[in-house]
C-alpha cells in the first residue's frame, strides 16, 4: 500500500562549555618572607580579587600553612573550591526507537524549529562530533514500489556522546652565638578558616613558625557570597646557615645499644677554607646513657655539604629519654630537642592484692623475696584508702592503658571515663591521669566514634569492617548518650551522631537480628531499649520493653542479663520488675559469703561472637539493676564480694567485663559507704616503717607509699619472706580502711621461651632484596644489614575455631614498619600468600583460603596488629615489610596472639636479639 501517516520525530543537541571565569576569584597569597629561620614571628597576606581584576570585600577566606613533608606522605592537596561548587552539567542523550532505521520519505517537509532541511545540512557538516540524534515514531512503507521515483534518502540514527571537554581554568664569632632550642616540632604553622578581606581585598595574618627545618605550603581559599571561588598557594621555608637535625630510632626498649646520629648541614657562605668552617658538636641525654667520647667533638663541613655524625647509646630507664643536640660555628647555631619512649621491658609483671580492716587492729601479710628481678625497675605500692572505690583503680588503668582501638574497645574506655572520671581523679594514684587529660579523652573518643559512624547510624567493630555491628552499635551509642548527659564536665558529643544511632537502632533491629537465635534477637533488643531509653526516656520505648517482655512468653526467652536491662528500663515501680527481682532470688548461686549468677546462650558461638557473653559481666548487670530496685538488699553486698573475688591482677579479664563491672561497684559504693570515716592507718614492711595517713570525714582522698624495688630487695632476706603490716587505729565503726598492696617488676632474664595457651606463633626474618641481608646465629641472635628491607613472617596456629582475635608483632627498635598506604614508601613486593590461611578439612584434608584471614590491621612505630572477630581452625600467616634504619643491637619482644575477651587464651613466640650492622 501507499505511505502511511503515522507521526515520526526527530531531536538533537549539541555541548556547550560554559565559562567559569565569571565564578572565579584570583587569590594571591604573599608570605612576607620566602625564606624564615625556626620559631620566627612572620606573616602572610591574601589578596583577593574578582574576574575584572577589582578587589573583593567580605570574602570569606580559610588560610592553611603545614610541613610539606607530612603533606608528602599522603600526597595530599587542595583542590579549588570552584571544581566542587561550579559543576558542568553534562548532557546525558539517549536513543529509543521503535526500529533502527527511519526512513523519510519527502527531505522538502522536513523543518527544525522553522529551519528548511538545507540549513539542517550545514548544521550537521559544521558539527559532525558533536551532533547527536533520536529517531522516535513510526514511518511507514506499504510496499518497496510506493517510493519509487522519490529520491528516497536514508538516515542512520545514532548517538555520538560529546567528548568531555577540557577545564581551561588557570590554576586558579662562634662562642658567644646564643643558641635556642628547637623542641616545637609541630607541623601545622597556621590554621586560619575564618578570614575576612577588607575593603582592599586583602587579608593579613600574623604566625609565629614551629621549629621545623622544612618547607611549608600556604594554601589559601577564597569564597564570596554570590558563589565566587579561588584559591593560591606559596610556599615558605625554613633553614639556619648551619643546621642539626638529631636521627634516632622511634623508641627503645630496655637493653637496647644503639647507634644515634646527628646531621650537621652548612648552609652559609663559602670560606676560605676548601675544608670549610670549624664546628663543635655537643650532646646530652637524660634518661639514656651516652659514651663520655660522645658527647663534644669538632668537625669542619663545607658550605652546602652536610655530615653525620653517629655515636652509641643505651636505654636506661623506662620512661622517656631526651636528647639535646647543639651545634656552634661561622657566627651562628643550632640546637635540637627530641625525646623519644623507652618501653618497660616485655617482661614486667604486676601483682596485686585487696584488704579491708573495720575495727581497731591489724592484719599482716607475708612479702616473699623478689627473685631474678632488675634492682631499678618497679617497686612496692601500699595504698590507704576509706572508701572501696580506690580498689577499682587498677580496673580503670587497664581500659585506659588498653592498646587495641575497635569501635566497642574505644566505647568502653570512654564509657569509663565518664562515670568514673571524679572519683578516679581524687585517688592520686600513679598513672591515674588528671581531669584535663580524662575529658579530652573523652572528647577525641567521641569525635572518633562520630567519625567512624555509617551514613545509615550504624557501627562496623573496625573502620574497614564490611558488615555493621548491631552490638557496636549500641555500645558506642551507650558512650556518646552517657557524655551527653554530663556535658556540664566539659564534654561535647555530636548530637547528629546519637540521632542517627538511635534512629537506627529503632527501625533496623528486626531486620538486623532476623539470622540470629531467639535468645540473641532478645538480648540485643534489650540492651538497645535500654541504651535508647537513656537517649530518649521516651513513652514508645517503654512500650517497646513490655511488648519485648510479653513476646519473650514473660521472661522465658530473656537471659539473666537481658531481664536486667529490662528492668533499668521499666524502674522499680513497675509490676515487670517485681517479677524479675523474684527470678533473680531464684536462680542465684549464693554462699555465705558470694553471690552470682550462670547464664548461657543456646548457640555458644553467638553468645561469644556477637554478645561478648560472660558472667561476670551478667553479675554487674544484674547489680546495677539491683541498685536500682532494691539497693539495701542483702543480696547486692554478696554480688558485690562475688566481683571483686574474680578479679585478677586487680581487675576482669576484658574491656566488657571491666568497663561494666566498674559501673555496677560505683554505683553500689555510693549508697553503701555512708558513715564517715574517723580513723587513721599505717604500714610497715619488716621494721621499715612506710607511713600513716589520716582519714576523717567522706572522701574519695587515698594515701600511696612506695617503697623502691632496691629497698624491697634490701627489706626482704633472700628466700624468706618479710611481714607486711596494715594497722588501723579508730573509734568502732567510724569507717572501714581499704588497702592495696602492689607489687611492680621486671625479670632480670630478658629472654624465656615461647608459651602456647591456646595459639601458636612463630616468627621469622627473612631478606627482601637478597638472602644474605638477613642472617641467623647459632645462639638464635638475628643480624641484619643495615638499610635493608626485612620481610617479617608470622605463623599463628589454632586447633579450634577463635573470636576477636589480636595478632600483635612488636618491632625491635632498630627496625621500622614499611606502610605501603603511604606515597613515600613507594611499591614493595608483593605480600606472597602471606596474609591468607590455611585450615583443615577433616580426615588428612585442607584447603588453602587465598583471602586475608584479618579485617583489620594497624602498623605503628613499636608493633604490626592485625584483627579478625572470626578466627577458624588452622594455619594462618601474616607478613609486613620493614626496614632496617638504626645500627646496633636490639631486644626483639615476642609477637603474641590473643583471644581479646578471653585474654587466658593467648599464645608468644620467643624473646629474641637483633643486631643491625
Amino acid at each position: 500500500g501507499g505511505p502511511t501517516t503515522k507521526p515520526a520525530s526527530v531531536w538533537s543537541g549539541v555541548q556547550l562549555n560554559v565559562s567559569k571565569l565569571s565564578r572565579t576569584l584570583a587569590v594571591d597569597v604573599a608570605p612576607a618572607s620566602r625564606s624564615v629561620v625556626p620559631g620566627a614571628d612572620t606573616a602572610v597576606e591574601v589578596c583577593v580579587c574578582d574576574a575584572a581584576g577589582a578587589p573583593v570585600e567580605g570574602a570569606e577566606v580559610a588560610v592553611v600553612v603545614v610541613d610539606e613533608a607530612v603533606l608528602s606522605l599522603t600526597g595530599y592537596a587542595v583542590d579549588s573550591p570552584l571544581s566542587a561548587f561550579v559543576v558542568p552539567h553534562r548532557g546525558a542523550p539517549s536513543h529509543v526507537a521503535s526500529r533502527a532505521d527511519v526512513y523519510v520519505l519527502d527531505w522538502s517537509n522536513i523543518h527544525i524549529r522553522g529551519a528548511p532541511l538545507e540549513q539542517l545540512n550545514k548544521m550537521m557538516d559544521g558539527m559532525p562530533e558533536m551532533m547527536f540524534c533520536s529517531a522516535m515514531g513510526g514511518g511507514g512503507g506499504g510496499g518497496g514500489g510506493a517510493m519509487n521515483g522519490v529520491g528516497m534518502k536514508r538516515m542512520m540514527c545514532r548517538s555520538a556522546a560529546a567528548p568531555a571537554g577540557r577545564n581551561s581554568d588557570a590554576g586558579g664569632g662562634a662562642a658567644n652565638v646564643a643558641v635556642a632550642v628547637r623542641s616545637n616540632f609541630n607541623p601545622l604553622a597556621l590554621f586560619k578558616p575564618d578570614g575576612v578581606t577588607g575593603a582592599d581585598g586583602r587579608l593579613r595574618l600574623s604566625m609565629k613558625m614551629p621549629d621545623n627545618l622544612t618547607r611549608y605550603r600556604v594554601w589559601a581559599l577564597a569564597v564570596t557570597a554570590n558563589d565566587c571561588y579561588g584559591m593560591g598557594e606559596s610556599g615558605v621555608t625554613a633553614r639556619l646557615p648551619l643546621m642539626v637535625r638529631p636521627s634516632f630510632p622511634r623508641f627503645l626498649n630496655f637493653g637496647d645499644e644503639a647507634l644515634g646520629c646527628v646531621v650537621v648541614q652548612n648552609q652559609g657562605a663559602p670560606s676560605d677554607d676548601p675544608a670549610g668552617p670549624e664546628v663543635r658538636i655537643a650532646l646530652r641525654a637524660s634518661n639514656a646513657v651516652l659514651d663520655d667520647a660522645a658527647r663534644v667533638f669538632s668537625a669542619r663541613i663545607p658550605a652546602g655539604r652536610r655530615c653525620e655524625f653517629q655515636f652509641p647509646l643505651k636505654a636506661h630507664l623506662s620512661g622517656r629519654a631526651r636528647f639535646q643536640a647543639v651545634v656552634k660555628g661561622s657566627g651562628s647555631g643550632d640546637a635540637a630537642s627530641v625525646d623519644i619512649p623507652t618501653w618497660t621491658p616485655a617482661v614486667s609483671e604486676a601483682f596485686a592484692t585487696y584488704g579491708e580492716v573495720d575495727v581497731d587492729g591489724v592484719q599482716v601479710q607475708r612479702l616473699q623475696h623478689p627473685r631474678n628481678v632488675i634492682a631499678m625497675f618497679g617497686g612496692l605500692d601500699l595504698t590507704f584508702g576509706s572508701t572501696a572505690l580506690a580498689a577499682l583503680t587498677d580496673a580503670f588503668l587497664y581500659l585506659w592503658q588498653y592498646q587495641y582501638e575497635c569501635v566497642e574497645q574505644l566505647a568502653s574506655r570512654g564509657l569509663a571515663v565518664v562515670a568514673l572520671r571524679d572519683v578516679l581523679a581524687a585517688f592520686k594514684v600513679k598513672g591515674v591521669p588528671s581531669v584535663d587529660e580524662m575529658t579530652a579523652f573523652v572528647n577525641s573518643t567521641a569525635r572518633r566514634l562520630a567519625a567512624l559512624q555509617r551514613p545509615d547510624g550504624s557501627w562496623g567493630w573496625w573502620a574497614s569492617s564490611v558488615q555493621n555491628s548491631i552490638f557496636c552499635t549500641v555500645h558506642a551509642t551507650h558512650f556518646l548518650v552517657s557524655a551527653r548527659e554530663k556535658a556540664a564536665d566539659g564534654y561535647t558529643v555530636d548530637e547528629g551522631a546519637i540521632t542517627r544511632a538511635t534512629a537506627y537502632l529503632e527501625n533496623n533491629m528486626q531486620s538486623a537480628t532476623s539470622q540470629y537465635s531467639k535468645a540473641t534477637r532478645f538480648a540485643l533488643r534489650a540492651k538497645a531499649l535500654y541504651v535508647c531509653s537513656l537517649a530518649k526516656n521516651s513513652s514508645k520505648t517503654r512500650a517497646q520493653v513490655e511488648a519485648l517482655w510479653k513476646e519473650s512468653g514473660e521472661g522465658t526467652d530473656l537471659s539473666l542479663e537481658s531481664m536486667a536491662f529490662v528492668v533499668m528500663c521499666l524502674g522499680a515501680e513497675h509490676a515487670i520488675s517485681a517479677k524479675i527481682l523474684a527470678v533473680f532470688k531464684q536462680r542465684v548461686n549464693e554462699t555465705a559469703e558470694t553471690a552470682n549468677f550462670v547464664t548461657s546462650y543456646s548457640d555458644a558461638a553467638e553468645g561469644t561472637l556477637l554478645l561478648l557473653h560472660s558472667n561476670r559481666r551478667t553479675d554487674a548487670v544484674i547489680l546495677q539493676a539491683l541498685m536500682r530496685i532494691d539497693p539495701f538488699g542483702t543480696l547486692n553486698t554478696k554480688v558485690v564480694k562475688g566481683l571483686l573475688a574474680h578479679r585478677t591482677r586487680g581487675r576482669w579479664y576484658n574491656t566488657q567485663e571491666n568497663v561494666h563491672c566498674l559501673l555496677a561497684l560505683d554505683s553500689y559504693f555510693q549508697v553503701v559507704e555512708k558513715n564517715p570515716p574517723n580513723f587513721t592507718a599505717r604500714g610497715w614492711v619488716g621494721e621499715t616503717f612506710l607511713g600513716e595517713a589520716q582519714f576523717k570525714g567522706h572522701s574519695t582522698d587515698t594515701h600511696r607509699m612506695h617503697m623502691p624495688m632496691a629497698e624491697v630487695l634490701a627489706s626482704t632476706p633472700e628466700g624468706e619472706a618479710a611481714p607486711l603490716t596494715v594497722q588501723r587505729e579508730g573509734a568502732e565503726g567510724a569507717g572501714r580502711l581499704y588497702y592495696r598492696v602492689g607489687l611492680s617488676y621486671c625479670r632480670s632474664d630478658l629472654r624465656s621461651p615461647p608459651q602456647e595457651a591456646g595459639f601458636s606463633v612463630q616468627r621469622t626474618y627473612v631478606g627482601v632484596d637478597k638472602d644474605e641481608d638477613v642472617r641467623r646465629d647459632d645462639d638464635g641472635t638475628w643480624r641484619v644489614k643495615a638499610g635493608a628491607r626485612v620481610r617479617v613472617k608470622i605463623t599463628m596456629s589454632t586447633n579450634t575455631r577463635r573470636y576477636h582475635v589480636a595478632l600483635v608483632d612488636k618491632l625491635p627498635a632498630g627496625l621500622e614498619a614499611l606502610n605501603p598506604a603511604l606515597k613515600t614508601t613507594g611499591s614493595l613486593p608483593g605480600q606472597e600468600e602471606g596474609n591468607s590461611g590455611v585450615r583443615p578439612m577433616g580426615r588428612g584434608c585442607f584447603v588453602w583460603r587465598p583471602r586475608v584471614w584479618f579485617e583489620h590491621q594497624n602498623l605503628r612505630d613499636e608493633r604490626a596488629e592485625a584483627f579478625a572477630s572470626l578466627l577458624r581452625e588452622g594455619v594462618h600467616n601474616y607478613s609486613y615489610i620493614a626496614v632496617a634504619t638504626s645500627r646496633g643491637s636490639f631486644v626483639v619482644p615476642p609477637a603474641g596472639a590473643e583471644e581479646m575477651y578471653s585474654p587466658e587464651v593467648f599464645g608468644r613466640s620467643a624473646y629474641e636479639k637483633m643486631v643491625i650492622e
